[in-house]
Order: C-alpha cells, then sequence, then structure tokens
C-alpha cells in the first residue's frame, strides 16, 4: 500500500511539471518562426531532461537540489523564454549583440543550448553514480527550535541592517557604494544579510515544515530582499520551500500539505509582488541621496493605491518572462566575431567592474564604447554560463564546461552539507543560492569564486563551533 501511495504521488509530481511544458511545447509549435518543427522539439527535450531526471531524485531520494533548481532556471532562462517569445512576438528585453534574426542564426543558437543541456544533463547523470546517499543530515530528524525569543531576534536583525543598508548604501544592486569598509566589509554585510541570516534561521527554525516558521522566514527574506534592492531572493526562498515540500509531502496527512502548499503559493504571490514594488520603485531612485531611498521605503508602502498596484503586476509578468538569464546571452554571444580560447581567457580573468563589464562589448559594443568614452555608469545584463563558455566558439568546450563545472559545485556542496549535518531544508537553501551564483555566471567570475567559497566556509565554520558548542548538533534539551 505505502508503495501505491509512493508511486502515485510521484506520478503527480511528473504529471504537474510534464503538464504545462506540453501546453507550451504545442502552442509555440503553431508560433514557429525562424525554426523547424524538430529543432525546437530537440531544444525543448535538452532542457526538460535533466529537470524530470533531477524531480526523480528531489522525490524520491531527498537528494540532488542544487541540480534540480538549476534545471528549473535553465529551463525557464532558453525554452521558457524562446516560447514566449515566438508566441507574442516582442522584442527581447536585454541586449543581443550583433545578433540578426534568420533561420540559420536561430538555430546555431538553439544548438549551442542543447549542447550545454546534454552536457548538463550528463553531469547529473555522473552526480547519481558517484553520490548514491542523500546530502542531507542523519539529524535530519531534528525538530524546530522551540524558543519564540530567537525568531523574533532574526526578524529584528534582518530589519536593522536592511534599514541601514537603505539609508547608508553599503551596497545596494546598481548604485554605486556610499561608503567603503575595510576587509571586503561591503561585500560581507551583503552577503550576511541575504544568505547568513535565512541560512541561520532555517538550520534551527525550519527542520520540520511549520506554516508559522515558513511564515517568519518569508519575512525574513522580504526584508533582505529589499533592503538591498533586490526582487529575487524572496523568490529564492520559495523555490527552496517548494523543494522542500516535494522531497517530505509523502509522510503524514496529504490533506494537511496540499493545504500548505496553497497557503505558501498564495504568500509567494502576495510577498514577490510586494518585493517587486518596493525594490523596483527604489531602483527608479537609485539616483537619488541614500536617506532618500530610506524615505521612500517607507513611503511606498504607506502610500499604495491602484495605481502602484497596476504597475506591479505589469513588472509581475514582464519579469515573470524576461528576468530569466538564458537566450538573449547566447545570441549575443554566438553572434560576436571575435570568438576565441583567448576571449573565453579574458572574460575568465575580469577582476570587477564599474557599469561596463567584459561581458558589456559583447552584448552592447556601441552602448559600452560610448560609455567607457563619457566615463558614464550603466547597468549591465549577465550572459549565463553556456553564453559564457561560448566565448571560446567552441562547443567542445561549452559541453566540457556545463558537464564539470555543475558537477565540480555539487561535489562540494555534498561533502560540505555532509560535514556540516544540514538538515533538508538548509542543505536545499545552501544549493539554491550556489544554483543562482552558476546560473547568473559570467559578470566577474572571480566574484562567483569568491562568494561561493565564502557561503561553503562559512557555513562550515558555523556549523563546526554549532557542534563544538551543542555536543555535535545534538540539542535534545533544547528542542521539542
Amino acid at each position: 500500500m505505502e508503495k501505491l501511495r509512493r508511486s502515485k504521488y510521484l506520478y503527480i509530481c511528473f504529471g504537474v511539471h510534464i503538464l504545462p511544458i506540453l501546453v507550451m511545447y504545442f502552442i509555440t509549435c503553431f508560433y514557429l518562426q525562424y525554426v523547424k518543427f524538430w529543432e525546437y522539439s530537440i531544444f525543448t527535450f535538452a532542457f526538460s531532461l535533466p529537470l524530470l531526471s533531477s524531480l526523480y531524485e528531489v522525490v524520491e531520494k531527498r537528494r540532488g537540489y542544487f541540480y534540480y533548481l538549476l534545471s528549473i532556471l535553465f529551463f525557464l532562462g532558453f525554452v521558457g523564454k524562446f516560447s514566449m517569445h515566438e508566441i507574442f512576438r516582442y522584442d527581447y528585453v536585454e541586449p543581443i549583440g550583433f545578433f540578426k534574426f534568420s533561420r540559420e542564426s536561430v538555430s546555431e543558437v538553439l544548438l549551442i543550448g542543447v549542447v550545454g543541456a546534454v552536457g548538463f544533463f550528463l553531469s547529473e547523470m555522473a552526480s547519481k553514480k558517484l553520490f548514491r546517499s542523500r546530502e542531507v543530515s542523519r539529524l535530519e530528524d531534528r525538530k524546530n527550535n522551540v524558543d519564540w525569543r530567537g525568531r523574533v531576534l532574526f526578524l529584528f536583525i534582518t530589519a536593522v541592517l536592511a534599514l541601514v543598508n537603505l539609508k547608508y548604501n553599503v551596497l545596494l544592486f546598481g548604485v554605486v557604494p556610499s561608503i567603503q569598509l575595510p576587509l571586503y566589509g561591503n561585500i560581507i554585510f551583503f552577503l550576511i544579510l541575504t544568505r547568513g541570516m535565512g541560512f541561520i534561521y532555517s538550520f534551527h527554525y525550519l527542520n520540520k515544515l511549520s506554516i508559522i516558521d515558513i511564515a517568519i522566514g518569508s519575512m525574513i527574506m522580504l526584508l533582505a530582499s529589499v533592503g538591498v534592492l533586490s526582487r529575487m531572493f524572496i523568490v529564492v526562498y520559495f523555490l527552496v520551500v517548494f523543494i522542500v515540500f516535494l522531497s517530505n509531502v509523502r509522510g503524514g496527512s496529504y490533506r494537511k500539505k496540499v493545504k500548505g502548499i496553497i497557503v505558501t503559493f498564495i504568500s509567494f504571490l502576495l510577498l514577490s509582488s510586494f518585493t517587486v514594488l518596493v525594490s523596483s520603485q527604489l531602483r527608479q531612485e537609485s539616483t537619488a541621496t541614500s536617506n532618500s531611498l530610506f524615505i521612500r521605503s517607507v513611503e511606498i508602502v504607506r502610500n499604495l493605491d491602484r495605481s502602484d498596484i497596476r504597475n506591479m503586476m505589469s513588472s509581475y509578468i514582464k519579469l515573470a518572462v524576461d528576468r530569466w538569464i538564458g537566450m538573449e546571452g547566447l545570441m549575443a554571444a554566438a553572434s560576436y566575431p571575435n570568438k576565441s580560447p583567448r576571449l573565453l581567457i579574458e572574460g575568465l580573468l575580469e577582476k570587477s567592474y564599474k557599469g561596463n563589464s567584459f561581458y558589456t562589448k559583447v552584448s552592447s559594443p556601441n552602448l559600452g564604447k560610448k560609455n567607457i568614452a563619457a566615463n558614464l555608469k550603466i547597468s549591465t545584463s549577465v550572459p549565463g554560463p553556456i553564453a559564457f563558455l561560448y566565448y571560446s566558439g567552441s562547443l567542445l568546450i561549452v559541453f566540457l564546461g556545463m558537464f564539470l563545472v555543475p558537477l565540480g559545485l555539487y561535489t562540494m556542496l555534498y561533502y560540505s552539507s555532509n560535514f556540516a549535518a544540514l538538515g533538508t531544508f538548509s542543505s536545499a537553501y545552501i544549493s539554491s543560492f550556489i544554483a543562482f551564483d552558476f546560473f547568473q555566471f559570467g559578470i566577474s567570475p572571480r566574484s562567483f569564486v569568491a562568494y561561493t567559497v565564502f557561503t561553503i566556509v562559512c557555513m562550515i565554520i558555523y556549523m563546526g563551533l554549532y557542534s563544538k558548542f551543542y555536543k555535535n548538533g545534538d540539542t535534545s534539551a533544547k528542542h521539542s
């Protein structure tokens, strides 16, 4: 009976994923403009395969969160974005360099994407062979901390850090910092606010799925998102919640857990919409003083009206399609005339950027030259890993990079998560940030490496201290 019940749940999970893919696929087939039916079919299948394969690992094995999340992001950035633009025929939002739409050029882009997707899928297959056990801790049955003072303290500290950042501009998206802290203090402050607070909270208070604790965590991530003018951290958090529901819903009352999923989904829509509204408006006013941003964050909330809500919904819908990295970067890289292994190395050696990244000369060559000459600061788009690897002009490098780099990152996550004795939620939480870092790869690669290493090292240090002072994580006296 239990085996039949598990199989039924697995079929439901696959159905929920496959149905929207098929609907989008068949609709898009009627609107294909530049490529043939079989080319789009291979393209869709190549990105769907790792998604469904990693879904099985999440549901049945409670592992592979990193690959599952990356599969979702790649599917949205490539298949989802391409399909929406084919159906509705509107211009791509991000710059696409020298790219000219034609049968040959679009087919080339889809081919490059397929090669990257195949490399990624084989990487996920290799991870299954190399790591057969779960990356979650043997302590995964630990219950949530019952101390409500800790929950209140986490909310308070996050709110203070967010307000300090809005007022003094330690590190805001799209804004030059107003102050420079020593010893990379700006970056450390940013990582503590956006990653550290959520990770520590998830480790102590989200070992078991609890609607109240999930709601408090969502408020923490909302404050962190608005506090750095981001619209993504709240999305990351709810993706983690969704993944944990997938891997834990088999046991217990189905009715209770379906109710939890519905409540969580409604909370996601409300809080992510609110984050888009506030962060987007503050970004538009980022040329103002930091103090103005601090005051405006309060005024926006206090003076909400119908026009603000309409603007919010419009921005939300656009972001739902065009925020994901993928097609534009690949179009820009494919059309760039000077691709070579040397160009790839130059991109890898980029240390940092101030408005004009190395990718600017690929995606917006004329704009980049104009603004560099005028010494102006502009915001920059991101190529993504597949496009970045194609700087080389080699499909083999794209394949090898998409095979080896995700496998290396997963290996690091696997051993560090086991060493740190993480539970399901905290393991998925860390995996999500490493996945998003890789998904947004291509701007200042050294920063990506530094962010990833710093995140993992700090997690290990914290867990090492926790284990030392709490007898290797045995906190039964402190947990109900």
